[in-house]
């Protein structure tokens, strides 16, 4: 629509493993806004192209210090000029740098971990909040890594961080705050 303005705020969100010593990756996430009011679900298109473009500009620092990229638009395109890069995906496996994402969502199913050849799962956020306490979550950790030997669990609080290394998952999201991605190489100096 004619006159209307759109904001795209992009934030890089650190991936850490358990001693938050080594950043493993960084996720973009957009935020987008359109004459002031959030946008959600909307303008894909428009916010993987601008994703791509932020990306690429960094490309080479991806690249020089070993780190993954990971987003969470598009529809399943394979980026095979950017092997840094995933892609988030809460179904099945269309390509190689697809990464499960939301494990067990209220409503979800495990199909797609046990079928897909997942490199890396990452589990649903209220999910791991509402169950972490619980007896069960180890052993559920350790059936996840039966399908997919990476795992992701995005905890703030360190305490859980003994059980989930003797466990062996991978990476932990939600230790640090977002940063601007436009300034992600700031990130290497919270190590």
């Amino acid at each position: 629509m004619a006159g209307e303005i759109m904001n795209i705020d992009n934030w890089a969100i650190p991936l850490t493993n358990l001693d938050g010593h080594q950043l493993l990756g960084v996720e973009l996430v957009s935020h987008v806004e359109r004459d002031g009011i959030r946008q959600i679900g909307v303008l894909e298109e428009e916010v993987l192209r601008e994703q791509i473009r932020l990306i690429e500009s960094k490309a080479g620092w991806f690249r020089d210090n070993g780190l993954y990229c990971v987003i969470t638009t598009g529809r399943g395109e394979p980026y095979e000029y950017s092997p840094f890069l995933r892609q988030m995906t809460k179904e099945g496996k269309v390509h190689n740098q697809q990464w499960l994402d939301d494990l067990g969502v209220h409503g979800g199913s495990a199909i797609p971990l046990v079928t897909g050849d997942f490199e890396v799962a990452r589990l649903n956020r209220r999910y791991t909040e509402e169950n972490i306490n619980r007896l069960i979550f180890p052993v559920l950790i350790k059936s996840i890594r039966q399908y997919c030997d990476l795992v992701i669990v995005p905890v703030r609080d360190k305490t859980y961080y003994p059980m989930l290394r003797e466990v062996g998952v991978w990476a932990v999201q939600a230790e640090y705050k977002p940063i601007r991605f436009e300034h992600c190489e700031k990130l290497i100096g919270i190590q």
